[in-house]
């Protein structure tokens, strides 16, 4: 189920409160690890992992209370149309924080640099437990406003992805999270994260991510279940005359001058004939056959005719000769393919016989039929 929405601009109070009141303290350790979280998640009693569940099982949308939306004014830049029903992207999301963190991390430096330089100097004469204190004090501060503004760039980056999937995701109901992710370019997981973010927030209407079709998919209509396929039935294709087909390979064997050309098409008349010896014995190889004899047999004899039509013009041109031996080095790989084509319509029967010879030879094992102990009754 996905996650309520949140106003962004909402703060968490009593999360401040306990953050603040562990700064002051001294659990300034565990005062960072709340601060990141309500900076980042939002509130430090939320869990984790819901919206982890929320990404891989998204069930029932969300509805968003639709927001006014104001007419842009004249003289300026165009801007793509907001939906109904979501929450626009603060502008200046994340720059307080910046602003703040920056601040902060100033008005701290200073004076835990000024700790650690009388600490340094004193370490010799003696070091009291109220000098420890006070700079553990200043580091929690200062790490503390450094955390303020890593999460302030992070959400001012994050702003500017969102943007980006707004004006890629248009008013389509459906895209592509593969898609998103490669415009952005980010990492598909992080897209889920981001358009779940956007989804949580408001920025996005009612929606959710299909993790099995990785799809974000924005109506209120709910889980789609895809009608069950129906399996086509693929119809026997009718033996192809074996006398027509190996009668124009070896037409054309007879009408090529060269030798090395002579004996490859040779090779391809011995295994297209195999192969179609196959077909007539096992009319039901149809589906698998089907790219063979509609694509690779034609186009090969194709090649060849057209080969057989430069060998004609007697003309040893650039042109003709370069294409040639394109021709000629390519058969050698439709060679190695028809020979492939030929072994792979026998991969099941060869698995059939493994599997017999195995079974044969456990049996024999078993009896002592085997090696030396192989022995015969008495009479």
């Amino acid at each position: 189920m996905l996650n309520q929405q949140r106003n962004p601009k909402e703060p968490p109070i009593l999360s401040w409160a306990i953050t603040i009141g562990l700064f002051l303290v001294g659990a300034w350790p565990i005062a960072l690890f709340t601060l990141f979280r309500i900076l980042s998640v939002g509130s430090i009693t939320s869990p984790p992992k819901q919206q982890k569940r929320s990404l891989n099982a998204p069930r029932e949308p969300i509805d968003l209370e639709p927001v006014e939306v104001k007419p842009a004014k004249k003289n300026k830049a165009h801007k793509p149309a907001r939906r109904s029903g979501t929450v626009p992207i603060p502008k200046k999301w994340g720059r307080r924080l910046i602003t703040l963190g920056f601040l902060a991390a100033v008005f701290s430096g200073i004076p835990l640099a000024g700790q650690l330089i009388d600490f340094l100097t004193t370490m010799q004469s003696g070091i009291s437990s109220y000098m420890v204190q006070g700079l553990l004090q200043s580091t929690g501060f200062f790490a503390g406003s450094l955390v303020v503004l890593f999460c302030g760039l992070s959400r001012q980056g994050k702003a500017a992805r969102y943007r980006r999937y707004l004006q890629l995701i248009g008013r389509r109901e459906t895209i592509s999270v593969d898609t998103l992710a490669q415009a952005l370019p980010v990492p598909y997981r992080r897209a889920c994260n981001d358009l779940q973010d956007m989804l949580v927030r408001g920025f996005l209407p009612v929606g959710y991510i299909d993790r099995t079709s990785r799809t974000l998919i924005l109506s209120e209509s709910g889980l789609r279940e895809e009608a069950p396929k129906v399996q086509e039935s693929v119809p026997e294709q009718p033996p192809v005359p074996k006398d027509d087909v190996l009668q124009q390979i070896y037409q054309l064997r007879d009408n090529i001058e060269d030798p090395t050309m002579r004996q490859k098409v040779d090779r391809i008349g011995e295994i297209t004939g195999r192969i179609l010896d196959y077909q007539k014995a096992h009319p039901d190889c149809a589906a698998e056959l089907r790219s063979f004899l509609d694509y690779y047999l034609p186009t090969t004899l194709k090649i060849l005719r057209s080969y057989e039509q430069m060998e004609e013009q007697r003309i040893n041109g650039e042109n003709i000769r370069t294409a040639k031996e394109k021709v000629e080095g390519m058969m050698d790989k439709v060679v190695e393919g028809f020979e492939t084509r030929l072994d792979k319509l026998f991969h099941a029967e060869a698995v059939d016989i493994t599997s017999d010879v195995q079974v044969l030879e456990q049996m024999l094992r078993q009896d002592g039929l085997t090696g030396e102990e192989l022995k015969f009754p008495r009479q």
